[in-house]
This record gives C-alpha cells, structure tokens and sequence, in this order.
C-alpha cells in the first residue's frame, strides 16, 4: 500500500511539466534526441563525430526502436502542429527518463529492506525518491537521472549474486552492468 502509493506520487511529480518550455529552450548538452533520432532513421557521416561521443546508447536506443509518435506536419500546417513536431523528440526523451526515475522507488526499497523492516524500507525509499536533484535532472534529456536507478539495480543484483552464485544470477548482475554502463559512463564503477 505505502509504496504503491509512494510510486504513484513520484510519478506525479516526475510526469507535471516535464515539457515545459519545449520546443523553445532545451538543455546545452542535449545529445540523447539526436542520437535516438539518428538510430531511428539512419546514421549520417557529418552527425557521428558530435553526437556519437557524448552519451552511451542504451537509452537512445531503446527510443529508436519505438515508433515515431509524431509524423511531420505539412507546410501550410498550424503554427501550433509545426511547434509540437520541433520538439517531440525531447518530449519522448524527458518522458522516457522520468519514467525510467521511477525504478528507483522499488529498488531503493529492496535495498533498503535487506538491513531494517518494511515501514523503514519505505521510509528510506520515499527519501532517496524526493532528491531535488532528482526530480530536476528527470525533467531534462540527459542520462544523470536514469543512470542513479540502473546503478542502483546493478548493485542490488552484485548483492543477489554474492549471496548465492548461479549463472542466472550471475547473467542477471552482467545485463544490470551492461546497462549501467550503457546509460551512463560512470556505470562502469558499478
């Protein structure tokens, strides 16, 4: 019940606004729409060197495989459809990362449930899911926010593997690696 709730409030808080001021102003390092884009419709030569060394694939990729959610608008088309296309594509990304923000609210609290009960489990859930910073960096298109979840759930599948190996759990802790590693660079840490 608690944490179910909990979750939902973070969705709230993740989801209000994440599109504020689009298409108008973004982030100055907004790499990941392009790249999603470029793995959408096919790499070309003079993008590569710029887009390609910015951030890992792992969410950008699994944009590209979605559909578009947005077709071009014809030329004499309104303003508005013209101003909803230009910034669909960071519309996609804000909302995939503060989607992917949420994992942090059940991994959190498996982690935390390991060392005290579940009604502290939650409370230590509920606060590593109110980080001002979190919530800040969910609303824009870069993998910081993503990356804190996905470690986290790379660390608690380490822990699962240490406490009793199998090659499941042992293929399950390199997958969870791999995508730390492919949101974010510093993943390799983990």
């Amino acid at each position: 019940g608690a944490l179910a709730l909990l979750f939902v409030a973070v969705l709230v808080v993740r989801v209000v606004g994440f599109d504020h001021m689009l298409p108008h102003w973004h982030e100055p390092d907004a790499w990941m729409p392009a790249n999603a884009r470029m793995l959408r419709k096919g790499i070309e030569e003079h993008d590569k060197p710029r887009a390609f060394a910015q951030y890992p694939f792992l969410l950008p990729g699994i944009l590209a495989v979605l559909p578009d959610s947005q077709a071009r608008p014809a030329p004499q088309a309104p303003l508005q459809q013209h101003l909803g296309f230009a910034g669909f594509m960071f519309r996609e990304v804000r909302l995939e990362i503060a989607l992917s923000t949420l994992l942090l609210v059940p991994a959190a609290f498996f982690l935390a449930r390991r060392f005290m009960p579940d009604g502290w489990a939650v409370a230590a859930s509920a606060l590593a899911s109110a980080s001002l910073l979190l919530a800040f960096m969910a609303q824009q298109v870069r993998p910081h926010a993503s990356s804190g979840p996905i470690y986290l759930l790379a660390v608690l599948a380490a822990m699962r593997l240490r406490e009793r190996p199998s090659s499941g759990r042992a293929a399950v802790a390199g997958l969870a690696t791999c995508a730390a590693i492919g949101c974010l660079h510093s993943g390799a840490a983990v």
